[in-house]
């Protein structure tokens, strides 16, 4: 790409990298709108100085990124962005991890949708090797499992998560570059380097740590307070809305999570039960899908729930908060509302024979939900899973074409498809195939799936039957 000429925004423009990124652009003939932190002094950061010397083609904007209307006007009529503005330094995040979620998360969903309005052409948002944790091998590739060992890192894989789901969802031209730890001049002493050289500059001892280093959050703490277990299932949940509204769900499954980890940490319960979904491992890229296939943000939906575990993990890690965090595979049953797919088939063919549905080629592993119940209940026993991830799944999948024959079966009535446009998901987004491998649960748990689908589909088309009133007449969700 030739920068000369082209308008580009940088965001966190002011900080170590940015400034340094702000004037590479520059010298090669970028027009730049450099956004920085707004603050009381009016300061452009390390770009002091640099907008005097550059003032046909630098323009600096002080904002915050978490001011979605902000985003839009800065973003609008730009070509490129590039996504630096972040909430960093790892040992704040223990003491602050709401502001993190703020600015890393949120903050980023307003970039995104900003550069998705604008129709930008390409958006390049930065990421931190502090998102892989520990290092399970070396050298670290893209595959790496990412884990939140901080809330920072967990803040940062929210965001990541957020980005791809926009590619895979809009088809918004994100690329993700992930730095590993970045030094020089300009780093702020909040960084290792800096802090060895200016202590050693003034003849002082140097002190370090380690030399081997590894919606309404009042109303959460009055809930939580005096219990013991908390099992967390508050969550946005349905694809197809979060296409229409990513910032709600990052409102209610990450921040909400995030409100029910504090209750929970400050009041000291005894354990929390935080539940995830098989959303988060997208499109299989092997089957079974056990706990350490990766995590894909392939919908907006999928990326908060990402965002919500990754924190559980980070509360873990970081507060040894006990928690536990099951991921159920398509729990279906009694009571489940027309925006999933088998209440949608059978209330459709209980009012004639035309089911109209979106691809047919999709294959789920439908759990019962007195099942996934039973999951839930042993999650919340058993002393020796603290800090787990478990599936809870029947290990066999089934095509959505061969759930619907199964329901003809059940219901001994004669279905026909209509495939309708408007239900697809995008290519990119659409999760073609999700098989649980429920080895864990059974290891650590002594939990397996007893119900089977036939029987499963038996008694919710008995009880979808007897409960008609409850689903709209010709409207259905899926």
């Amino acid at each position: 790409m030739n920068y000369h000429g082209r308008k580009v925004v940088v965001t966190g423009a002011g900080g170590f990298i940015g400034s340094h990124l702000t004037e590479a652009l520059l010298e090669k003939g970028a027009r730049v709108t450099a956004f920085v932190h707004y603050n009381s002094r009016h300061s452009y950061g390390w770009l002091e100085g640099e907008s005097q010397a550059n003032r046909a083609t630098l323009s600096v904007v002080l904002g915050d990124i978490r001011d979605g209307n902000a985003m839009r006007k800065l973003i609008a009529g730009n070509a490129v962005v590039f996504h630096l503005a972040a909430l960093i330094g790892i040992p704040y995040s223990y003491m602050g991890p709401e502001t993190y979620l703020e600015t890393n998360v949120k903050g980023t969903l307003n970039v995104l949708q900003a550069a998705l309005d604008a129709k930008a052409e390409r958006i390049i948002h930065t990421s931190t090797s502090e998102v892989y944790g520990t290092g399970r091998y070396v050298p670290i590739d893209e595959e790496h499992p990412l884990q939140a060992q901080s809330p920072y890192s967990a803040s940062k894989i929210g965001a990541d998560k957020l980005a791809e789901s926009y590619w895979r969802s809009f088809a918004l031209p994100v690329v993700t570059v992930r730095p590993f730890n970045t030094y020089g001049p300009r780093q702020s002493a909040r960084a290792v380097i800096p802090t060895i050289i200016t202590q050693a500059l003034q003849g002082m001892e140097v002190r370090l740590g380690s030399l081997e280093p590894v919606r309404d959050s009042n109303a959460m703490r009055k809930l939580v307070a005096g219990n013991s277990l908390v099992f967390h299932l508050a969550a946005l949940i349905g694809i197809p809305y979060s296409y229409m509204a990513p910032e709600a769900y990052v409102e209610t499954n990450i921040k909400g999570t995030l409100n029910v980890l504090q209750a929970g940490l400050e009041t000291k319960v005894e354990r929390v039960v935080h539940t995830s979904t098989s959303e988060v491992y997208g499109t299989a890229r092997y089957i079974p899908i056990d706990e350490e296939h990766p995590l894909q943000g392939q919908s907006p939906y999928s990326a908060s729930k990402i965002g919500a575990d990754k924190l559980a993990e980070s509360y873990f890690r970081s507060f040894e908060l006990p928690v536990v965090t099951v991921r159920p595979f398509n729990t279906y049953g009694p009571r489940q509302s027309a925006r999933a797919v088998i209440p949608t088939i059978i209330s459709q063919a209980l009012q004639g024979k035309e089911v109209r549905l979106g691809s047919l080629r999709p294959v789920r592993d439908m759990t019962f939900v007195n099942d996934t119940v039973r999951g839930f209940i042993a999650a919340g026993e058993n002393k020796a899973i603290i800090g787990e991830t478990i599936n809870l799944g029947t290990g066999e999948g089934v095509s959505i074409q061969e759930l619907v024959e199964t329901i003809s079966e059940v219901m001994d009535r004669e279905i026909t498809i209509i495939s309708e446009e408007e239900r697809l998901r995008p290519s990119n987004s659409e999760v073609f195939k999700l098989i649980s491998c429920a080895t864990k649960a059974k290891k650590l748990m002594n939990w397996q799936a007893q119900i089977g689908l036939k029987e499963g589909l038996t008694k919710t088309v008995a009880w979808i039957s007897e409960n008609r009133k409850s689903y709209k007449e010709s409207k259905f969700v899926y």
